[in-house]
């Protein structure tokens, strides 16, 4: 009998490809009638997928739990309010792939990652 893989897993892995997570993050920010509760799940998505694929270094986990316990405690509503405002401006957020989304231009772009490493 074959093994089903439930959504959640397939989404995780599907959010691995870096394009991937740059499109889920985009769709939940476009939302019409946004659900500011739902941001905090995407991110976390995300952040699940890309730690499977690549190391994320300490301070940068630190940096993830800080933004987890502040959305915890708006929902996010301010990035919402934040959007809305720019959209009222004429302006929009975009999220895109980096121009040097390799693991090594990571690390060439983040200095917590080369110093992690060159500790190890």
């Amino acid at each position: 009998m074959p093994k089903t893989h439930s959504y959640h897993d397939y989404l995780i892995q599907s959010l691995q490809e870096i394009e991937e997570s740059a499109a889920y993050i985009q769709a939940i920010l476009e939302e019409e009638a946004p659900e500011p509760e739902l941001l905090l799940t995407v991110l976390r998505d995300v952040v699940k997928s890309q730690s499977e694929v690549s190391t994320i270094a300490e301070e940068d986990r630190q940096n993830w739990e800080k933004i987890q316990e502040l959305l915890k405690a708006s929902g996010g509503e301010e990035i919402y309010r934040f959007i809305g405002l720019l959209k009222t401006l004429g302006l929009k957020t975009e999220i895109v792939v980096s121009q040097n989304s390799t693991p090594e231009a990571a690390i060439l772009e983040n200095p917590s990652i080369a110093n992690a490493l060159a500790a190890q």
